[in-house]
């Protein structure tokens, strides 16, 4: 019976993994993909030009405050 084991554990380790097979995407999934992905950069380049915005206001306030001081003292 040990032998029986033996020999099924070998052919278990002999056989071959097998990846799932991918197939290649079609073109309407594709342009989805690229939708997807241009929507991301399109949020993400909006989201960094509203935060160079703030940044803009920010340094505009504090270059008014730093004219202010140097014309009073």
């Amino acid at each position: 019976m040990s032998k029986k084991k033996t020999e099924k554990k070998e052919a278990k380790a002999e056989e071959p993994v097998t990846e799932p097979e991918t197939r290649p995407a079609t073109p309407e999934e594709q342009v989805a993909i690229l939708q997807q992905q241009l929507r991301a950069v399109v949020d993400k380049a909006n989201e960094l030009h509203a935060l160079c915005c703030h940044y803009e206001t920010t340094i505009n306030v504090l270059t008014g405050r730093l004219k202010e001081m140097g014309g009073n003292a």
